[in-house]
Parts: C-alpha cells; structure tokens; sequence
C-alpha cells in the first residue's frame, strides 16, 4: 500500500535523525533479557550478531545493489529492512538498516560486489 511506504520511509528518515549509540540502544533494550543499562553494549552485540548473519542475504540481493549504487539512502534502508524482516524476523529491522547503511553498505559488501561497486557517493 502507499500509505505504507510513506509510513515506512518517514520512520527511516527520522531515525536517520538519531545518533548510532540512540540507535544500538534501541536495538539493545528491544533484545530480550537485556537490562536497561546493558542496551547500548547489548545492542552493538546484536548489530555484530546480524551483520555476519545477513551479510549473504543483503550483498546478494540485485535490487539492495542496484539502491545502493544509485545512491538513495532512505530507499536503500528501506529495502534492507524489507529483507530483515521478511527473511530474519530482524526487530527492529529499520533501526538495523539504518545503522548498516551508516557504516557504509558498499564495504560491507565488498566481496560479493567488488571493488567496481559504489554507492552513488560523490568522493572527488
């Protein structure tokens, strides 16, 4: 649905507004058993967690490649996270997206794209 979309990409730009360790403490008190003073820690440990874990499954994705070459950063978290969710069961799965698109899509996929892949950024 459209409204969906919209829904979904204005979540993603406002949590492209929060800092990385707001971020990995919302990942880290939504992961069960953690306490609240663990949620940052906790949550730098389940974002390592699932960056290995998801690692085959985004930087194989063509459409996820083709985004990120475009360089469409909203696009890009949001199709990640359509991934996390619907074949991880990943929640939060926009807070992860967004946080992997930060740390920078392009190498973290590096080996399944290689160095000819970029993400749409002017580096000059």
């Amino acid at each position: 649905m459209p409204g969906e979309d919209i829904k979904e990409r204005n979540e993603i730009v406002r949590l492209m507004s929060l800092s990385d360790d707001t971020l990995l403490a919302e990942l880290g008190s939504s992961a069960h058993a953690a306490f609240p003073q663990d949620a940052l820690r906790r949550g730098r440990q389940v974002l390592a967690r699932l960056r290995d874990a998801t690692r085959e499954a985004i930087c194989g994705d063509a459409r996820i490649k083709q985004i990120a070459q475009d360089g469409d950063k909203i696009a890009l978290a949001g199709a990640i996270a359509d991934l996390l969710a619907t074949q991880f069961a990943v929640t939060p799965a926009a807070t992860v997206s967004v946080l992997l698109v930060r740390s920078g899509v392009t190498d973290y996929c590096s080996a399944y794209w290689g160095p000819e892949a970029g993400d749409g950024a002017d580096r000059r």
